[in-house]
């Protein structure tokens, strides 16, 4: 049975997640005024999981400990494997911070407690305004030197970091008039029970 973390897995979800209509809408709405989104997120991507694994696994949230995501193998028993998940804006990076980088580094260090297959999952949202937009005031902070337009930066940070990330895609959303890129990187780090990057579940 294929694992439920492998990449392909993975990509179809959240690409499922992220062509649904209207999310370049709701995103652009949040970005007026943002607030912690990550339960959204772990919602969605927990029901797209469980469309894609339909009658391979049954996917929970916040069960063996609150972990973000846990999937079992038929009916929940034992877990086959988890997700923990982390959301973040580009305009939120800041290498400087040491709480930020114990903050972004911790579900990688997290996970190699698990006694199953295990990823930590980094969902970053790229968003760029365009000129005269009213979400222009959410990104001061990369104007005046606090965040990044650059995807760059971030795989710097996490190679240096933590490690080259076993997963990486991206996604691009619907168009949006008020953004000249709105946009999805995801970085994945598996457990070291994944031997060779490669999911036993």
């Amino acid at each position: 049975m294929a694992s439920p973390l492998s990449v392909r897995t993975l990509e179809e979800a959240t690409r499922s997640f992220a062509a649904q209509p209207g999310l370049a809408e709701k995103l652009a709405w949040w970005l007026i005024n943002p607030h912690s989104a990550e339960p959204w997120l772990q919602f969605e991507l927990a029901f797209q999981l469980s469309r894609v694994l339909t009658g391979r696994y049954e996917v929970r949230c916040e069960k063996e400990g609150r972990k973000d995501i846990v999937l079992y193998q038929s009916q929940p028993s034992e877990p086959a494997a988890a997700i923990e998940l982390k959301f973040f804006g580009n305009w939120w990076w800041d290498e400087t911070s040491s709480q930020f980088l114990e903050y972004v580094t911790s579900d990688a260090q997290k996970i190699e407690k698990f006694p199953f297959d295990a990823i930590a999952l980094a969902v970053w949202l790229f968003a760029k305004p365009r000129e005269g937009s009213k979400y222009r005031s959410t990104f001061d902070s990369v104007r005046k030197g606090k965040g990044t337009w650059a995807i760059e930066d971030i795989r710097s940070m996490y190679t240096r970091k933590i490690r080259q990330p076993n997963v990486y895609f991206d996604i691009s959303c619907d168009p949006s008039e008020a953004f000249e890129t709105l946009a999805w990187h995801v970085f994945g780090f598996y457990n070291s029970r994944v031997r060779d990057g490669r999911p036993t579940a």
